[in-house]
């Protein structure tokens, strides 16, 4: 009996394809729309803040996933809302990653009683 050795095809990418590759700008349009409609009309109440801050980012996310890129993107989203009473608010992130296949994109919105600002990352595993 002689066993037949065959060659694997397999391959290993390391990176999306061109028309797979996260682009910030149409995350960035969908998350607008997503904090707009959820927010539009709302005035601070510290009670409804953790459920705004869950369905946004759980729409967002989803959102990012429907938009179809490569099923090896890894979303990040983080949601900050609060009171607006004049107030500066400064953010800052640091990450390590890969340039050419990671990126991220944000949204701010602010009416005369809330802010909110949503930060999404894109993470490519390889």
């Amino acid at each position: 009996m002689s066993k037949k050795v065959t060659q694997s095809n397999k391959t290993y990418q390391i990176r999306p394809p061109f028309k797979d590759k996260f682009r910030p700008q149409e995350a960035k349009e969908k998350i607008e729309k997503i904090v707009r409609e959820k927010l539009k009309n709302a005035q601070y109440t510290s009670t409804e803040l953790p459920q705004w801050t869950r369905d946004i980012a759980d729409e967002t996310k989803q959102e990012l996933k429907n938009l179809g890129k490569d099923k090896r993107y890894k979303y990040l989203v983080q949601v900050i809302i609060g009171q607006n009473s004049g107030q500066g608010v400064r953010v800052g992130s640091r990450c390590f990653w890969d340039e050419d296949t990671d990126d991220c994109t944000w949204v701010s919105y602010m009416n005369d009683s809330i802010f909110c600002l949503v930060v999404a990352f894109a993470v490519y595993l390889y």
